[in-house]
């Protein structure tokens, strides 16, 4: 168990206190470690201490929750719609009114026909007239599509692990067997240990295992009844 319940294993362990130990006045959780099995027991600091062989460690109950990320900017606003179509022509203005007609001469000897005259000069145009109302406005284009989202804010750091817990198994071989504590499937094995059945028995096997999919903690060549067990976490990032 050495290499698998270091200083940063042990400050996790904070939340295995719910089960087995209440934080002291200033809000820690002790235990004690065996030096040569790797074995942790919980202590209780106001009225027990660890022995020569082993050694003390403590850590607070639990972290607050890291902060959310920044919100990502605001797209860029979509491009106008088209203009409207173009209102109707008003109507045309009256025609001007004919010029007065010459006097008439005296009647003469009909002589005979001459040739015909050329076309005399076209009079003058009349006066424009008032220019007709504007037609009614178009309707309004349809919207132009939305820009694209904005780029995701960064991630927020870590927040803080789920509430570690144990569990255990009785060796059942007879007379001496090896026995392995699972955790959840998904979760982290922390650390573990055993609690031998007889007083000087001690394991030859103590250590943490995984077939893939859990982890656990096996311990081993134990008298029958003897305690495995492993304390478990749900740990999303590697810590």
């Amino acid at each position: 168990m050495g290499a698998a319940v270091g200083a940063a294993a042990l400050a996790i362990l904070a939340g295995a206190a719910i089960v087995s130990a209440a934080p002291g006045d200033d809000g820690t959780v002790a235990v004690c470690r065996h030096n040569f099995t790797g074995a942790i027991r919980f202590l209780d600091p106001s009225t027990q201490s660890c022995f020569s062989w082993e050694t003390k460690y403590s850590w607070a109950v639990g972290g607050p929750s890291g902060p959310s990320g920044p919100t990502g900017p605001t797209g860029p606003s979509g491009p106008s719609g088209p203009s409207g179509a173009t209102g109707a022509t008003g109507p045309t203005g009256p025609t001007g009114p004919t010029g007065p007609s010459g006097p008439s001469g005296a009647t003469g000897d009909t002589g005979p026909t001459g040739p015909t005259g050329p076309t005399g000069p076209t009079g003058p145009s009349g006066p424009s007239g008032a220019t007709g109302d504007t037609g009614p406005t178009g309707p309004t284009g349809p919207t132009g599509p939305s820009g694209p989202s904005g780029p995701t804010g960064p991630s927020g750091p870590v927040g803080a692990m789920g509430t570690p817990y144990w569990v255990a198994t009785v060796v059942t071989a007879y007379p001496f067997g090896t026995e392995t504590a699972w955790c959840n499937e998904g979760d982290s094995v922390l650390g573990g240990g055993y609690n031998a059945l007889a007083a000087a028995a001690i394991s030859r096997v103590s250590r943490p295992v995984s077939d893939g999919s859990s982890e656990g903690w096996e311990a081993g060549l134990l008298p029958t009844g003897s305690t495995v067990y492993a304390i478990c976490a749900n740990i999303e990032e590697p810590y």
